[in-house]
């Protein structure tokens, strides 16, 4: 009886709860694919350094699924890209929404012809393009374009999307009435403890027929915190996804919930501050808090002053529950009890001086070499920041500046000058900023020559240096020299860039500017040969990287005259 009164007590409190009542018909949209619906992704699942803004649905692991306008409407805009939504497009309906379909390999013939047209004004690949208003109708159910895996994809999907055409809030797709097969709750693998954002206890919960539980009463700090490692199964996929809805009470108090219906663009990197980033840096491990750093300000979290309160009566104890919930309604229940005690938590000492930083506050940092700043509420939390120098590694030309290290991220991006000494004026073009990654490897960020500091931004704490790339790209054929192309031939380029990443790329045939086509994600250039007019093409293929290296490559194809 008391296991049916702890699960009735849940399902009373989440009654409390409701979603987002949105004005619009649940039933306004039809399905997106003409295949069955089935998830690799869903809304606002932690993606590295943002929440997912949509849902990805399954393409069989192939390209070329029909992809369909899910309402009446008109195309509002059309993007290509290299990385990203790779070729997008974004229909506008009458009811004040906007759907969003990416990845595709391409759109329909006369969208395709439209787009081609767009990109030869300017002879340029990447293109964002607004149309006028109503101007390319598109009537609901009808093919607008073929599944790809073009873009920042993983592999073969469709990225689809709900977006209020007003305010571009994305919102959940899972709140209409889309058929998704799912009758899986979510899995819970691990409750954590912390004190302050440490932790200090990970626990396995077990599991009976009514939830899951924690057998011994926890002992913990007088200002305890907690978290938890989850993720949502759904049927006929073997993808794990993101958890919807979570609810946690203390003594039958709701202290925090997180309901994922929608949320703003500019938001997505409170993500770093929900969850413990340094825990996910280091072990790659997501755990997602139950309490708020002090300034993540993402619009979806509810807490109240009981979240991290003061237990200072060490003899009561307390009852804590859980509640995850996915979309369809399946739930899942986390109940353990805690006491708090005046526990001593031993901690890492930080080695040398480090000052103690207000979030909320400015700072610079400078002495003679460097100069490191944040501007006020760059921080999610108060923090001690630790300054040293270490000497120049090799193919660096600076030493190496450390300023705590990546596992530290930021609400917004600290700015890093690193003074020119010794480095020529001839190289001084060439220079790059680097960031010491987990490993002991540099990774490129970019930067500007200003008088004589070198400047570039940096999203994360971490290590930083200078580096000089003066090496052009190097371009391969991935075609027979001595073949003969016909309509349906594609001819690509291979391109390896080995530090600051390719800038600008051109194409021409016997002198005549060509579009060609790029996907950055297999450094691949290619263009369609149905575009080469000539039997003789002397095709010539020009790549720049951010320090303006250039290659060139040359080669000629010969067409089947048809």
């Amino acid at each position: 009886m008391l296991l049916l009164a702890r699960h009735l007590m849940m399902v009373v409190l989440f009654l409390g709860a409701k979603p987002m009542q949105a004005q619009w018909d649940k039933n306004y949209f039809s399905a997106p694919l003409d295949i069955k619906l089935r998830l690799a992704g869903n809304f606002a699942e932690i993606r590295g350094s943002h929440f997912h803004s949509g849902l990805d649905f399954k393409t069989d692991s192939v390209e070329g699924k029909n992809v369909l306008a899910t309402a009446d409407g008109f195309i509002a805009r059309i993007k290509v890209s290299a990385v990203g939504f790779g070729n997008a497009i974004y229909i506008q309906h009458p009811n004040g929404l906007t759907t969003v379909y990416g990845h595709l390999r391409r759109f329909n013939d006369f969208i395709d012809s439209l787009v081609y047209f767009e990109q030869s004004k300017k002879m340029k690949f990447e293109l964002d393009w607004y149309p006028e208003d109503d101007l390319y109708k598109v009537s609901k159910g009808k093919v607008i374009g073929y599944s790809g895996n073009t873009g920042g994809s993983a592999g073969p999907h469709l990225h689809f999307e709900v977006r209020n055409t007003d305010t571009e809030k994305t919102i959940n797709p899972r709140l209409f009435n889309f058929a998704i097969e799912d009758t899986i709750a979510p899995i819970l693998s691990k409750l954590v403890v912390y004190d302050g954002n440490d932790v200090v206890d990970e626990l396995k919960p077990r599991k009976d027929d009514v939830g899951y539980y924690i057998r011994d009463t926890l002992s913990v700090t007088p200002r305890p915190g907690f978290g938890f490692e989850a993720l949502d199964k759904m049927n006929n996929t073997y993808n794990s996804m993101g958890i919807y809805n979570v609810l946690f009470t203390i003594d039958g108090n709701i202290v925090w919930q997180n309901r994922l219906d929608s949320f703003d663009f500019d938001e997505t990197r409170y993500v770093n501050a929900y969850i413990d980033y340094s825990r996910d840096y280091f072990r790659n491990i997501t755990t997602e808090r139950l309490y708020r750093m002090p300034n993540n300000g993402f619009s979806t979290m509810k807490s109240n002053s009981t979240e991290r309160k003061v237990y200072l009566n060490s003899k009561e104890v307390h009852k804590a529950v859980l509640v995850l919930e996915d979309e369809a309604g399946n739930k899942s229940v986390l109940t353990f009890y805690f006491v708090a005690n005046n526990l001593k938590i031993k901690k890492v000492a930080m080695q040398g001086s480090k000052t103690f930083l207000p979030y909320s506050k400015p700072y610079k940092f400078q002495n003679g070499e460097v100069i490191f700043q944040l501007n006020e509420n760059a921080l999610f939390d108060n923090i001690y920041l630790q300054y040293h120098k270490s000497k120049r590694e090799k193919k660096l030309v600076s030493p190496v500046y450390h300023f705590n290290d990546a596992s530290y991220p930021l609400n917004k991006s600290a700015s890093i000058s690193i003074r020119v000494n010794g480095i020529s004026k001839q190289l001084q073009p060439k220079l790059v900023m680097m960031r010491m990654n987990k490993d002991g490897s540099f990774a490129y960020i970019g930067g500007t020559l200003n008088k004589n500091y070198f400047v570039a931004t940096s999203k994360t704490l971490g290590a930083f240096a200078l580096a000089v790339d003066t090496v052009a790209p190097t371009i391969k054929q991935l075609f027979k020299s001595d073949s003969i192309i016909s309509n349906s031939d594609t001819l690509k380029f291979r391109y390896a860039e080995d530090i600051s990443g390719i800038d600008n790329y051109s194409l021409t045939n016997n002198e005549a500017k060509l579009i060609v086509k790029h996907d950055a994600k297999y450094k691949m250039l290619y263009i369609e040969t149905k575009y080469l007019l000539a039997a003789e093409n002397k095709l010539t293929l020009r790549v720049e990287d951010n320090r303006n290296n250039v290659a060139t490559y040359t080669v000629t194809v010969y067409r089947r005259q048809e």
